[in-house]
Order: C-alpha cells, then sequence, then structure tokens
C-alpha cells in the first residue's frame, strides 16, 4: 500500500532564473491541458480516438513587488518586453520540475483593503524536466 506525507505551499519553492522567489509567490501551479483528438468512422465504436499534444501553463499570483527593482513584477516585465522566455524550478515537498516559460506582463491591480498582489500564467516552453529530487537552492529575492 502506498503512502503519503501530506505537505502544504510553505514545502514548495518557485524559482525564476537564479532567484527563489517564495517571499512574495502566495501559489504557483503547473497545468496540463491535453487535446483529445476523435475522428468518425462507419465501423467498430465510430469513432477513432486518440490524446493530442499537451501543453502546460505556468500559473503565479503573488504579492505585488513592483517597487523592488529585483523584485518578481520588474524581473516578468522586463522578459515579456524582449519577448524572452524565462528558466524556472517549481518544487513541492523535496522534487523538482524545470523548464522554460514565456514571459507575460503580470496583472497589476491594488485594493484599499488588502496587500496588493498580482498573478500571470505563463505558456511553458518545450519540454519539462523531472519531478526528480531537489538538488540545489537558489538564492532568496528581496
Amino acid at each position: 500500500m502506498a503512502t503519503t506525507t501530506p505537505f502544504s505551499g510553505r514545502q514548495c519553492t518557485l524559482t525564476i532564473g537564479s532567484t527563489d522567489y517564495s517571499n512574495v509567490v502566495q501559489s504557483f501551479t503547473l497545468k496540463a491541458e491535453t487535446e483529445s483528438l476523435t475522428y468518425p468512422v462507419t465501423g467498430g465504436d465510430g469513432v477513432l480516438a486518440a490524446s493530442g499534444p499537451t501543453t502546460w501553463t505556468l500559473s503565479v499570483t503573488f504579492a505585488n513587488d513592483i517597487a523592488d527593482t529585483s523584485g518578481l513584477v520588474m524581473a516578468l516585465w522586463t522578459a515579456a518586453q524582449s519577448d524572452s522566455t524565462i528558466d524556472f524550478v517549481a518544487t513541492w515537498n523535496g522534487q523538482q520540475i524545470t523548464g522554460k516559460a514565456v514571459a507575460k506582463y503580470p496583472e497589476l491591480s491594488a485594493d484599499a483593503s488588502s496587500i496588493a498582489s498580482t498573478s500571470v500564467d505563463m505558456e511553458v516552453s518545450g519540454a519539462l524536466t523531472g519531478p526528480v529530487p531537489a538538488t540545489k537552492t537558489a538564492a532568496a529575492g528581496k
């Protein structure tokens, strides 16, 4: 029988480039979408079916650190201005997945009743590596 040890987001980190942004990241998700391919036929079950290509999206919600020139907002903004990809390492409870994502401008908003936060959804570019045991610790962001 398989056993598991529950974990929370506090055992998870998100590194972009060489900086660990865990001090501002509230949550992150790496989500797969696989296209279903079907083709109607006259015999058998009446349809041929197969899985199509899988695309991945990295979604990040974080505290708006726009005033910090080395913060996550500015890192994403700068990369998006130059149509760049960003390298990322997402770690869940000691297991990491690495990849590249197409940089996008983060959503900017403000709310007088809460700490300003922002979010961004970025399409993963190329193949992911992992999950594998985490091997290195990135420098913490400000």
